[in-house]
């Protein structure tokens, strides 16, 4: 059924998420899988690639997470995903905090208005945790 395939791109997606903390190396191989499928033209997702490049960008360095997440950033507006946006866009904020602290804080709020409008309020905190731990 094609919900079921759905369902184990899902999976493997999270999956790829639960290896991050265990086994760079095999988190990067879920990652890479995850991704290849989302993006495959006949199985275009792109909120299963938000969350793998989401995944992708905690393995990187902040170069190659920011452009990870830019990418997820571009998926999110484009797909109207007001969650995902606000969650890329506080990821963002952390990884530019040190080096551009007005694009970070630029990125902060309009997390923080995502996360309002979506009414995720767990989400909502950890931005405001990020502002007062930056601060």
């Amino acid at each position: 059924m094609p919900g079921d395939r759905w369902l184990r791109r899902y999976v493997d997606v999270y999956r790829a998420c639960l290896h991050v903390a265990e086994e760079t190396e095999d988190a990067r191989a879920l990652i890479a899988a995850a991704l290849a499928r989302a993006t495959d033209p006949l199985r275009a997702n792109p909120f299963d690639e938000i969350l793998g490049r989401r995944a992708l960008a905690e393995l990187g360095d902040d170069g190659l997470a920011i452009a990870d997440l830019s990418r997820a950033l571009t998926l999110a507006t484009r797909t109207h995903n007001v969650l995902q946006e606000g969650v890329v866009r506080l990821a963002l904020a952390g990884r530019l905090w040190a080096a551009d602290r007005a694009a970070a804080e630029a990125h902060l709020d309009a997390a923080e208005a995502r996360f309002t409008v979506a009414r995720a309020e767990r989400w909502l905190r950890r931005a405001q945790q990020r502002r007062g731990i930056a601060a």
